[in-house]
């Protein structure tokens, strides 16, 4: 009996597409710290357009004594995906390389 394989036509989403439809906040920060691309919910979570935080070094966004920036050194030292859960809010953040 022959074996028969059905490819089925699907279309695939581009990263931006996948990014964007994400339910959470989505930041890419590059290696001087600026942002370079928020998605929607990150808009909506700082309160300000893509227009105006692209392009902004995220220590205008998020306060100075934010434990996130111990967390990106972290991750840019050891390459490794690191999770802070905030006490109080409750507030998660996962910070990977790319």
């Amino acid at each position: 009996m022959a074996t028969v394989n059905k490819v089925l036509a699907v279309a695939v989403p581009d990263a931006a597409s996948v990014l964007a439809a994400l339910a959470f906040p989505v930041v890419v920060i590059d290696g001087d710290g600026r942002i370079g691309y928020v998605n929607g919910m990150s808009e909506q979570f700082f309160e300000h357009s893509a227009a105006n935080l692209v392009g902004q070094d995220l220590a205008r966004v998020v306060p100075a004594d934010s434990p996130v920036f111990s967390l990106i050194r972290q991750v840019r030292d050891d390459r490794e995906t690191r999770v802070l859960v905030t006490t109080g809010t409750g507030a998660a953040f996962s910070i990977s390389p790319i």
